[in-house]
């Protein structure tokens, strides 16, 4: 199925191309082979080593009584062996492995993603790299930026268009990604205006405002019972005292940070752009 998916697969090649080790760039539901060799022994030996309590965090939002989650919790979820897990972080080049990845699917429109490998940090640290690479992309080729209307204007993007961050505890990657009838000149356009901005910098009132905006989203999330747990779950792993702490990293960003941000996780020179082609069709 997800070899099938033009999506996964366009994000994936991204990903093979843009990082050498680290397992980011592996597909996450494995491969035909890899998957034949899971027996029952491997299943469980995964499942209570990772699945156990002393690796797991209970993140709950909503109208409930706190006594009743952990009656319940206490219930259901069974004590299982003490356990450290040990991590080993991988040596991945600052280099990417290649900058074009290609494939044939069946799409009537090429496909792209194109993706800028930033320089990680550690969880906390790449926190705050997600949120100013956020109010960068949007600054680049936003909604609202001139090279976002050039490119619409002219038929090379169309409504598909968007833009996200993909960050964990040892990878950052930000990436553009919709459907166009030359991926190879969007890419060449958007490092084209990256270039620009890192040669003048960024204008203050587009950061200003760029940055509210992101704000404003992070506000919005603290609106829903299913965004309240996920933040209390991503500001719990990233070391942050209580949720409310990204709004506080949010609102005290600076112009330095971003162009900072811009230089050194925003290279073209570490960029790939993953293209999915129409197949040819037999005559």
């Amino acid at each position: 199925m997800y070899d099938d998916s033009p999506d996964w697969r366009a994000m994936f090649n991204l990903l093979g191309a843009l990082y050498q080790e680290n397992p980011v760039r592996l597909d996450i539901a494995g491969t035909t082979e890899s998957i034949a060799q899971i027996d029952a022994d491997l299943l469980y030996r995964c499942y209570h080593t990772f699945y156990n309590l002393n690796n797991m965090v209970l993140a709950v939002a909503g109208n409930f009584d706190p006594k009743d989650v952990l009656e319940l919790a206490d219930e259901i979820l069974k004590p299982g062996e003490d356990i450290t897990i040990q991590w080993r972080k991988p040596e991945e080049p600052r280099e990417v492995c290649s900058h074009l990845a290609e494939q044939s699917l069946q799409v009537s429109v090429p496909m792209f993603q194109i993706g800028f490998k930033g320089n990680a940090g550690d969880s906390l640290e790449n926190l705050k790299k997600q949120v100013l690479c956020e109010i960068l992309m949007e600054i680049v080729c936003g909604e609202s930026s001139p090279l976002y209307r050039e490119l619409y204007d002219k038929g090379l993007i169309n409504a598909t268009f968007s833009y996200e961050v993909l960050g964990g505890r040892d990878y950052l990657v930000s990436m553009y990604g919709g459907e166009s009838r030359d991926p190879s000149q969007v890419y060449e356009k958007i490092c084209g205006e990256i270039n620009h901005l890192r040669d003048e910098g960024i204008e203050p009132e587009a950061f200003e405002r760029c940055r509210k905006a992101a704000y404003g989203r992070y506000i919005g999330m603290y609106c829903k019972s299913d965004s309240v747990a996920s933040l209390m779950m991503l500001t719990h792993f990233c070391g942050m005292e209580n949720m409310y702490d990204l709004l506080q990293l949010v609102q005290e960003l600076t112009l330095e940070d971003l162009n900072y941000c811009l230089l050194d996780d925003f290279s073209p020179e570490y960029s790939a752009v993953s293209i999915i082609h129409p197949m040819e069709q037999d005559a």
